[in-house]
């Protein structure tokens, strides 16, 4: 958790402080909200979402790479709560 805040962070300008200001708040985050991060849903299980979504005819006429995209940034909370529809 705290590479991936650093690596973030990384290309941000702003002073050390800010920085490691933002660290301990995802760690916190982290701490009390674990679905706000992304750890259960891995890339493969995404995948395997979406071939399943792109069956639905809802989603039939979708571009799969669009779906992934919108997929990948989501939490998994969200991603629970698309599981259940």
């Amino acid at each position: 958790m705290v590479e991936r805040s650093l690596r973030v962070n990384q290309g941000r300008h702003g002073d050390e402080l800010n920085k490691r200001m933002d660290v301990m708040v995802d760690l916190r985050k982290a701490t009390n909200h674990p679905l706000l991060l992304r750890h259960h849903y891995t890339d493969h299980t995404l995948h395997c979402m979406v071939r399943t979504i792109l069956k639905e005819p809802s989603h039939r006429d979708a571009v799969p790479n669009l779906v992934w995209e919108d997929m990948s940034v989501m939490l998994d909370f969200e991603l629970h709560n698309l599981c259940t529809l």
